[in-house]
């Protein structure tokens, strides 16, 4: 199944499902709802799933907006892409909650 557009690596769902999507400033994007119930609401310091990028004394409520309407991949990030878990030469799309695999689209339904 191809994925369309970026994906909340906490629910799965892709950018039309989300519910209130916000981009972190490493561009990777999530359901703001998501990112509260992990992280809190503000002022806190929050590490992206996917890049491991560190943001410092957030405002959840303040991330940049993101629209299906809008570029649905995003800016470029400024972080390099993260590989797949599975050492496939893929790069990772999805993260597991569970177990913390940073998972490609071809490894997305395994868990570690």
């Amino acid at each position: 199944m191809a994925s369309s557009g970026p994906t909340c690596a906490f629910c799965m769902s892709n950018l039309n499902q989300m519910q209130d999507p916000r981009k972190l400033p490493c561009d990777h994007i999530f359901c703001l709802d998501c990112l509260k119930s992990d992280f809190g609401t503000d002022g806190t310091s929050t590490k992206c799933p996917i890049c491991g990028a560190l943001h410092e004394d957030l405002d959840m409520d303040e991330l940049e907006a993101v629209d299906d309407s809008s570029d649905k991949q995003g800016s470029v990030s400024k972080y390099p892409p993260i590989s797949c878990s599975r050492n496939c030469n893929n790069n990772a799309l999805f993260f597991c909650g569970e177990c913390s695999a940073k998972l490609c689209e071809d490894h997305k339904e395994v868990s570690i």
